[in-house]
């Protein structure tokens, strides 16, 4: 869509989104964005490579796109066609019909982009700004940061992000844009995934940071770690934040973390957590006299909880369970994750959006049944309880 209307542009401006603009490559190597996603551990939300895990974090994501950490997390409803219509009526004063053809057109509560930018320069010619402004920053976020497989519509969703103007730089769009990628990434790390969603523009020049200049990059004495390390969310999807397993990207020495198991925290647990997020620093990170040192244990480690080489297979065979004690069986035979283990997590995200929707109500039948099969999806994802013995295949 280009620049905004210099009309717009303060709105723009104030939303802490105003870097996105003209933020995105033209073309993408699609080779080397698959090597690193075919390399992805859901279960710990890192890259695992040869030298050890690697991973895309919040002061990444500031650096590379200058979008604000510090911030709200946003929850939202799914919208169907119905609330959806409700919504481009209310927000962008679009008659009725038309939003209402719109959403039938998308099959739900989506709009196209081409759509939107017709709305937004409809808005701009009948110079209604405040509805112009909101076209924008929907069409921008469809674009980028919460761009989605079909990367010609945008959830109608978002756009509740901006019906109050004065109030969208309050969030955290680093951990939403953050949140969003890990997600997507999680679902393209498995062999039946065809496509990749979310900002590929930002795991492209992560990747080109990381892997291009780190060997020139020089540790600051007065340098001080003050991201959480916990979890990051948006809406009800949550995802793990684990600085202790990359602490060689900020110039520290890297240990042995802990097993990433963290039991089920709350939405308002997270939340709180987040607010009062100086009281959960990463805490004993040492300096690095040299680029990328790591204790004498780290490696052995992380080879017996990974796997060095990817090489092709007959059957998909996914990266080794990291099981609660961090080590795997002697001889040749692992225990690898099945991919039921994957059906399970994302019938679990699943069935937490229709709880965390509050179309149920608590202690009906339908809740109770819902929230039954929720806690058994996440104990099989939880505790690995489903998984097959398998030779490994690594050289």
């Amino acid at each position: 869509m280009g620049a905004p209307h210099p009309r717009i542009l303060p709105a723009v401006e104030l939303s802490g989104l105003v870097e996105l603009v003209g933020a995105s490559y033209d073309t993408i190597d699609k080779g080397l964005l698959c090597a690193f996603v075919e390399r992805w551990h859901p279960e710990t939300n890192s890259f695992h490579l040869l030298v050890g895990e690697l991973t895309i974090t919040l002061d990444d994501v500031s650096n590379l796109l200058h979008l604000p950490i510090i911030g709200q997390f946003y929850t939202y409803l799914s919208l169907d066609a119905v609330a959806a219509t409700d919504l481009l009526v209310d927000s962008l004063r679009v008659e009725r019909g038309v939003a209402a053809a719109e959403t039938r057109h998308c099959q739900g509560g989506h709009v196209r982009l081409s759509w939107l930018r017709e709305m937004y320069e409809d808005a701009c010619s009948r110079r209604q700004w405040t509805v112009a402004a909101r076209a924008y920053l929907l069409y921008l976020v469809g674009c980028t940061i919460f761009a989605n497989k079909s990367a010609t519509s945008v959830s109608v969703s978002y756009l509740g992000l901006f019906v109050d103007l004065r109030h969208t730089g309050g969030y955290s769009w680093a951990a939403a844009a953050l949140t969003h990628l890990y997600e997507q990434l999680g679902d393209g790390s498995y062999a039946n995934t065809r496509q990749l969603a979310g900002y590929v523009t930002l795991l492209a020049s992560w990747i080109y940071k990381h892997f291009l200049s780190i060997g020139h990059r020089q540790v600051r004495d007065d340098y001080v770690e003050d991201e959480p390390w916990w979890y990051i969310r948006l809406r009800a999807c949550r995802q793990m934040h684990l600085l202790e397993r990359v602490l060689r990207q900020y110039g520290y020495i890297q240990c042995i973390p802990r097993h990433p198991a963290n039991g089920d925290p709350s939405t308002s647990e997270i939340d709180h957590r987040w607010l009062d997020f100086n009281a959960n620093l990463v805490q004993g990170a040492v300096l690095a006299t040299d680029v990328g040192t790591c204790v004498s244990a780290y490696l052995e480690w992380f080879q017996s909880i990974s796997h060095p080489y990817i090489i092709q297979m007959a059957e998909d065979n996914r990266p080794l369970v990291i099981t609660p004690d961090g080590r795997r069986q002697d001889g040749n035979d692992t225990i690898s994750e099945h991919p039921a283990v994957g059906l399970c997590r994302r019938i679990t995200s699943t069935l937490q959006l229709i709880i965390d929707d509050g179309h149920l109500t608590e202690d009906s039948p339908a809740w109770e049944g819902t929230h039954t099969a929720l806690m058994l999806a996440r104990s099989a994802t939880e505790d690995m309880s489903v998984y097959v013995r398998r030779r490994r295949h690594v050289r």
